[in-house]
């Protein structure tokens, strides 16, 4: 993942060492007159699309799922790796398995990522993934020849990204980039992936169109480095949070108990109003988290 995340880094990297603003930075850099920025003390901004969330307690075997609080500022928030979708201006103790830590994309995200997981190249890709979620934001991409200083010459290029929402309308655009196009590969694959987008009428102003999805839009169009494109998405269907019954299936499958005690819980919870106080304190976490939720 942080290699596919290189042009994300090496971008933020850039504003660093423009902007003086570092890659990773604590909540309170943002939200400094905001108290909760202080008290979530492992919680930090990686670059300006992401926050992150590191887990550090010890998973308890009856669960296998360990927790950490989260301070949502305020704004919509998805976490990438879950798909699910937070309200922002509070706090909620999420809890993972040791596959993943909450990693938050905020409202109107653009997130760039090579495809390229399996070598060390460290090249400008050919094919550019970038994952959009809905909301309104600009981001500008930063690209030279990573082995070099001639970027102090000019020879650099920069693409700059914007997404907006209006209703039922997402536009996503790749404007016509700026700079030295040698520095990145002549003919180059843009995969738009609207990660919080289920289903929608696409139209593109480009050739060279393939529009797929597989639970959630993506579009991908190859055309010249410095091409302009207009994405638009009209009807869209938002994707939302699983259903409750989907959500407390897959986190009480992971407790360590007996099948028919699971059925027990999950039953009290279908079938009453949140029964919490007859569930102990070791696996209460994990379904107070799903109870927060929007559904």
């Amino acid at each position: 993942l942080r290699h596919r995340l290189f042009p994300y880094i090496y971008t933020m990297n850039y504003r660093n060492h423009v902007d003086l603003e570092p890659l990773v930075q604590p909540m309170y850099y943002a939200y400094p007159d905001d108290a909760n920025a202080y008290n979530c003390k492992n919680e930090f901004f990686f670059g300006t699309e992401l926050i992150v969330a590191p887990v550090t307690e010890h998973t308890p075997d009856k669960t296998n799922l360990a927790g950490v609080d989260v301070w949502i500022p305020e704004g919509r928030y998805t976490d990438i790796f879950t798909g699910r979708i937070y309200e922002g201006n509070q706090f909620v103790k999420m809890y993972r398995d040791i596959d993943y830590i909450p990693v938050l994309a905020r409202e109107g995200a653009i997130i760039p990522m090579s495809e390229n997981d399996r070598t060390n190249d460290c090249s400008n890709p050919e094919v550019l993934e970038l994952l959009v979620y809905r909301g309104n934001n600009t981001f500008t991409l930063y690209e030279d020849d990573g082995d070099t200083l001639s970027y102090q010459n000019g020879e650099y290029l920069k693409t700059a990204f914007a997404v907006k929402e209006d209703g039922k309308t997402v536009s996503f655009a790749i404007m016509k980039a700026e700079g030295d196009s040698s520095v990145v590969p002549e003919n180059r694959t843009f995969v738009v992936k609207f990660k919080d987008i289920v289903d929608g009428k696409v139209t593109v102003n480009a050739d060279n169109v393939e529009i797929t999805n597989n639970g959630t839009l993506e579009v991908k169009i190859t055309a010249k480095a410095d091409a302009t494109i207009l994405v638009t998405v009209d009807d869209c269907t938002y994707l939302e949070n699983a259903d409750k019954k989907q959500e407390l299936t897959r986190v009480i499958s992971k407790f360590q108990m007996s099948t028919d005690r699971k059925g027990m819980i999950f039953g009290s919870f279908i079938k009453k109003d949140k029964p919490l106080k007859n569930i102990s304190k070791d696996f209460r976490g994990p379904i107070e988290e799903i109870l927060k939720l929007k559904y």
